[in-house]
Formats: C-alpha cells, structure tokens, sequence
C-alpha cells in the first residue's frame, strides 16, 4: 500500500510537471504567435503607407496635368478671343472706312 501510494505521488507529480511544461509551451507559443502578428502587423501598417504615398503622388501627377490642360485650354481660349476681337476690330475698321468711301464717292458725284 505505501508502494501504491508513492507510485501515485510520483505519478501525481510527474502529471503536474507535465502540465506547468505544457503551459510554459502553450505560453511560449502565444508570444511567438503575438510577435509574428506584431511583425505582420508592421508589414501591413509599412505598405499601406506606400499604398497611401503612391496614391498622393498619383493624385498630385493629375493635379499637375489638370492645371496643364486648364493653362492650354485658358490660352487657347485667349488666343481666339483675341483673334476674335482683332478679326471684329478689322471688320469694324473695313465697314467704317467702306462708309466713308461711300460718304466721299457720294460728295464726288454732288
């Protein structure tokens, strides 16, 4: 009986060793789990910056190309409005002097 009951100690103690070598294993585990989604999570967090600055860069490039377009467009605009208001000045200039021919071939003939 007292042979029974040290193989039960020892067996008792040898399970409860097992368990706390478990645990500290199952602890461990946990750690290197939480440092490899920590690692991950600063992985993700690196390219999701890169993401964020390429996209900027992108949204700056057409900004630039808007305000190219915008500054072509404006002088082209300007320069037909030019045209424009010359071709009127000219036509204006043509039917005025037309008149005064008009007005001195009307004298001529009085």
């Amino acid at each position: 009986q007292k042979r029974a009951a040290k193989a039960r100690l020892t067996y008792d103690l040898e399970t409860a060793r097992d368990i706390r070598r478990l645990e500290r294993k199952v602890a461990n585990l946990r750690a290197e789990e939480a440092h490899d989604v920590g690692q991950e999570q600063a992985v993700l967090t690196r390219k999701l910056a890169l993401c964020a600055n390429q996209g900027i860069e992108l949204l700056e490039r057409a900004q630039a190309e808007a305000e190219r377009v915008l500054e072509a467009t404006a002088a082209t605009v300007g320069a037909r409005l030019s045209f424009e208001l010359a071709k009127g000045c000219v036509g204006a200039t043509l039917r005025e002097l037309n008149q005064r021919k008009v007005t001195i071939n009307h004298h001529e003939q009085k």
